[in-house]
Parts: C-alpha cells; sequence; structure tokens
C-alpha cells in the first residue's frame, strides 16, 4: 500500500480524490447544458439523491420542490437516466423554479420546450 493509498479518505467524491492524490488524480470540471430554455433562475435548493429507481425522487418532485430549484443527484452516472419526461411533469406540477441534474437525462426533445430551466 503506498503512502497516498494509506491517506485516501473514507468518502470517495472527486474532490477528496484529487486532494488526497494530488498530482496522480484530476478530475473534469462540471459540464452543465441546458436541455430547456436558456433562462436564470434562483431560489432555495431542495436536494434530492438518487440511487435505484425514481419512486422516491418521484415522489419528492410532487411534494418537495415548491418554490425552490430541484437538484437531482444521481452521481454523475450516464448508464442510466432518471430524470424525463415523467419526472419534469411531476416537477413542473410540483411547483419547481429550476431542475439540476447531476447525471443522465432522457427525453430531451421534451424538456427543449419547457419553460422551466433544465440543465
Amino acid at each position: 500500500m503506498t503512502d497516498h493509498e494509506q491517506d485516501a479518505p473514507q468518502n470517495h467524491g472527486p474532490i477528496q480524490a484529487c486532494k488526497t492524490f494530488e498530482e496522480f488524480a484530476r478530475v473534469l470540471s462540471p459540464y452543465f447544458q441546458f436541455y430547456s430554455k436558456k433562462d436564470s433562475f434562483h431560489g432555495e435548493v431542495a436536494i434530492l439523491t438518487v440511487f435505484d429507481g425514481t419512486k422516491e425522487l418521484d415522489e419528492k418532485l410532487a411534494t418537495s420542490v415548491r418554490g425552490r430549484v430541484a437538484l437531482i443527484n444521481a452521481h454523475c452516472q450516464v448508464d442510466v437516466s432518471f430524470y424525463g419526461k415523467d419526472q419534469h411533469a411531476l416537477a413542473v406540477k410540483g411547483g419547481a423554479r429550476a431542475v439540476v441534474v447531476f447525471g443522465a437525462v432522457q427525453n430531451v426533445a421534451t424538456l427543449r420546450k419547457s419553460e422551466m430551466a433544465v440543465l
């Protein structure tokens, strides 16, 4: 085991990895893309974390985002999408100001027509 491996934090996120491994690890800058019209937004943030399936996410989008920016933390997963037209309809109905997704999205054509910012 190297010195760097011994110092590795228990929480293995990108920021912790870069700090621990310094020149041995680099993470690309976050890349945001608007899926809807580009529009400014603001508000308190509701952080919704999703690991497996959308049942709990769907409930939260329908009941816990009114007047807030919904930040969906899908842990930058790109193999599976947790946000699409069904979740978007729930976010709109639930009163979200905007949605920011850290992960893959689907039904981009539907999202592009949205009046609410989605990125």
